[in-house]
């Protein structure tokens, strides 16, 4: 529908020549005025305009993992395992405990908490050359309460997150090792970390101490 608007033209907002213009005073009082606003009232409604795009997808749910390394390899660990991060201690050996899962004691804030191996654990192979460290070597304290161990780590990188999604499966083996408690493998840095089962690894170092 194609409407006049003479008003715009030859009426108030025009060269104001039109004819009918002395009469009415203002296109406003003007009958054409009145019509050509109804016929704008009574057109169709536009069509809804076209739905927006659909959003993004949400992004990945990730997971954090506590990255540290052992020897020459590179694990992870989740978080809430972990009760804390100290400096290297004084390792105190025991009677009948030299060079296997149990290093003995170490003073963790006044308090003396077993200290294991694991690298004895996970059957870690000997470093052939010393790594380049980008930390400190450290001890990570395991568990919570009462059943906290104590253990060694040569680096500690701090939290990581990642997208389960893109985790691989670790190797099936048939026999006992240290590889039976990496549950997952991760790709980081151009590294491939193995995501330790605190399911089955810390009852595993406990049972050492029975």
């Amino acid at each position: 529908m194609k409407i006049d608007t003479c008003w715009s033209r030859i009426g108030d907002w025009g060269d104001r020549s039109c004819a009918e213009l002395p009469r009415v005073v203002t296109c406003r009082e003007c009958p054409v005025h009145a019509a050509a606003a109804m016929d704008i009232l009574d057109r169709p409604a536009p069509p809804s305009p076209a739905p927006p795009p659909p959003l993004p997808p949400a992004p990945p749910s990730q997971t954090a993992t506590l990255l540290f390394r052992v020897g020459s390899e590179w694990y992870g660990l989740e978080p809430g395992e972990i009760a804390e991060i100290g400096e290297r201690a004084v390792i105190h050996s025991l009677p009948h405990q030299r060079g296997g899962l149990v290093l003995g004691l170490v003073n963790v804030r006044g308090e003396l908490v077993v200290c294991v191996s694991l690298a004895s654990a996970l059957q870690v192979p000997p470093e052939t050359a010393p790594a380049r460290r980008a930390t400190p070597p450290r001890l990570l304290v395991l568990g919570r309460g009462a059943r906290r161990l104590a253990t060694p780590v040569d680096e500690v990188f701090g939290l990581h997150r990642y997208d389960p999604a893109l985790l691989a499966e670790a190797p099936v083996l048939t026999s006992e090792g240290g590889r039976s408690h990496v549950r997952a493998l991760l790709r980081w840095d151009q590294r491939t970390v193995g995501l330790l089962d605190a399911v089955t690894l810390l009852p595993a170092l406990e049972k050492a101490l029975a």
